[in-house]
């Protein structure tokens, strides 16, 4: 094996195994294990290509409002769903 190749390598699986460790540690939208009824404000289409027009991205922009079960407060997050929600939709955040 060539010694520049293993040099772009090694650190291509650095990174991924520091970024899939870090997604372990943060299961969902709200920390702990807690979940709570939300209720979808809005929802957009998102299509990103990429300088040859291949499509590199395509999911639905989600913003969801939700009442906080650890502090009471009312929040408001976006989240990337693979699935269509429509305004005034309930789900559950986990």
């Amino acid at each position: 094996m060539d010694f520049s190749k293993l040099l772009m390598f090694v650190p291509g699986i650095i990174i991924f195994l520091v970024g899939s460790g870090q997604q372990r540690r943060r299961p969902g939208l709200l920390s702990g294990t807690s979940s709570a009824q939300g209720t979808v404000t809005g929802c957009d289409h998102v299509v990103k290509k990429d300088r040859q027009g291949r499509e590199t991205y395509n999911y639905y922009n989600v913003t969801v409002e939700f009442r906080n079960p650890e502090t009471g407060q009312t929040e408001r997050r976006a989240v990337k769903s693979p699935t269509e929600y429509y305004p005034v939709q309930q789900v559950l955040l986990c």
